[in-house]
């Protein structure tokens, strides 16, 4: 009841200073520019549609960011723990199937078969080198851009440092300066008085 009553006093508002402004500009013609009641009120219903309804736009928008980010980095944490995982298991798998083959080495497909398992362990064991190769170099870089934050940091420290005693020096010359110039009155009233 409380809203509807400040949203009527509020609709009796507009009303009233759209009648003023109408009364004010009553001489105008409206081929000339001027404005009919009609476009007025509708005008202001898009601009009040348009204003309630940034907020809505904005927070909508937000939230679609906010779940696009939240899916790559899910995806991108899921495609490495299942890599390393998945090459490891084959790993394994091939570790057994060799044993197995190397049981079977006297029959002629285990024989067959043989190189072509080592051939596949070579392959994933050069996946899982390529691998923690990048886990290295990202941690490389991660390690320079820690370096370069901390060298800007302190560039940035020794800068404050150099401005703060320039401020300082300022700020005793200009108390030296007032001390010279109370002292300069102090003489001018002494002489004045003898």
């Amino acid at each position: 009841a409380r809203e509807e009553e400040i949203n009527a006093a509020r609709g009796r508002t507009a009303l009233m200073r759209t009648r003023q402004w109408l009364e004010q500009h009553k001489g105008d013609e409206t081929g000339r520019g001027g404005l009919s009641l009609v476009n007025i009120r509708r005008s202001k219903m898009n601009h009040a549609r348009i204003t309630r309804n940034a907020p809505t736009v904005r927070k909508r928008a937000a939230a679609k960011l906010q779940a696009a980010v939240r899916m790559e980095q899910r995806r991108s944490e899921f495609i490495e723990s299942f890599s390393s995982l998945t090459f490891r298991r084959l790993l394994f798998s091939i570790v057994t199937i060799q044993s197995a083959c190397r049981r079977l080495l006297l029959q002629l497909h285990a024989r067959k078969l043989a190189p072509a398992v080592v051939v596949l362990q070579g392959k994933i064991r050069c996946f899982l080198e390529r691998d923690a190769y990048h886990e290295s170099v990202r941690k490389m870089i991660a390690h320079e851009t820690f370096l370069e934050k901390t060298e800007a940091a302190k560039t940035l420290q020794a800068r404050m440092k150099r401005q703060l005693m320039r401020l300082r020096k300022e700020e005793e010359k200009i108390r030296f300066e007032s001390a010279m110039r109370i002292g300069d009155r102090i003489i001018t009233y002494e002489s004045i008085f003898q």
